[in-house]
């Protein structure tokens, strides 16, 4: 079956497939390298062998060339020739990868500068997170409970919900990874808990190795993993999440738990913001 040059496959019946989300910024895709080494990790976990990805080898006639380069090439591609003159500018790329297809879809990013000054309203999931499947801990077609959960939250007033797995931590929100902070400590959830390495997330991981004061010359947000439950909430000031479309957005409340404090995502985000300018 075939429409619309969509072949169908295991990704169309059964979500094996992935895909990645990438912020569109003067016609570049920010942090391109985590997004394209994240789904190159996942095709070859999930044994998902793309035709097209296929066929280039076999005309390479057995010159070597790794599945990271090719999927930057065709991105790179893709970008070459959008002219979409606001998903340039401040767009939406999405690349899905299955076994018989290679999509690309664009749209214009949906964040605000608006919800960033109000801060998010988050809710608990009622879906508790499988930390045992494969499929929690990439992009994947695999992802209803996310979908449904997440506008389930939306419905109710909520800008996102957050899930608890089965031994009760804190694990990732439906379209984000989920950060807290006291002061100028910052933790984040570890992978074991359930979710998906962002990679803004793994940004923050790697750039407290590399920074010892931000650009005030105060102390840098030291950024670390650390187990989370609810219980444990009383214990930060403040919060924030984050994904690949809305970068660093501070949280007002979760549940019945407000934050007063958003510095440390403040600066977090100044940061993040200087980094992508530079083309990071």
């Amino acid at each position: 079956m075939k429409e619309n040059g969509i072949k169908a496959d295991e990704g169309f019946f059964f979500g094996i497939g992935l895909f990645e989300t990438m912020a569109v910024r003067h016609g570049q895709a920010m942090l391109q390298d985590l997004h394209v080494q994240r789904l190159a990790e996942g095709l070859r976990d999930l044994q998902i062998d793309n035709r097209i990805w296929r066929a280039r080898r076999e005309n390479r006639s057995g010159r070597e060339e790794g599945m990271e380069a090719w999927l930057s090439d065709v991105i790179d591609d893709f970008l070459a020739g959008l002219t979409d003159g606001p998903v340039r500018e401040h767009g939406v790329l999405k690349l899905t990868v299955t076994a018989e297809n290679l999509l690309f879809t664009t749209r214009e990013n949906p964040y605000t500068e608006r919800q960033y000054r109000e801060g998010l309203r988050l809710c608990f999931s009622p879906v508790l997170r499988n930390e045992t499947s494969p499929f929690t801990y990439y992009k994947t077609l695999n992802g209803g409970d996310n979908h449904l959960v997440h506008r389930r939250a939306c419905r109710m007033g909520y800008d996102e919900a957050v899930f608890i797995n089965t031994r009760g931590e804190i694990c990732e929100g439906s379209v984000s990874n989920v950060f807290f902070t006291r002061g100028d400590q910052v933790v984040t959830p570890p992978v074991r808990c359930g979710l998906l390495p962002g990679t803004v997330r793994r940004y923050l991981l790697a750039a407290r190795k590399n920074r010892t004061a931000d650009a005030c010359g105060g102390a840098y947000p030291v950024c670390r993993e650390q187990v989370v439950r609810a219980d444990d909430l009383q214990h930060f000031t403040g919060m924030f999440v984050t994904n690949a479309l809305m970068g660093i957005m501070p949280v007002r409340s979760l549940g019945d738990y407000r934050f007063p404090d958003r510095q440390a995502a403040e600066r977090l985000r100044a940061q993040y913001l200087r980094d992508i300018g530079k083309g990071r």
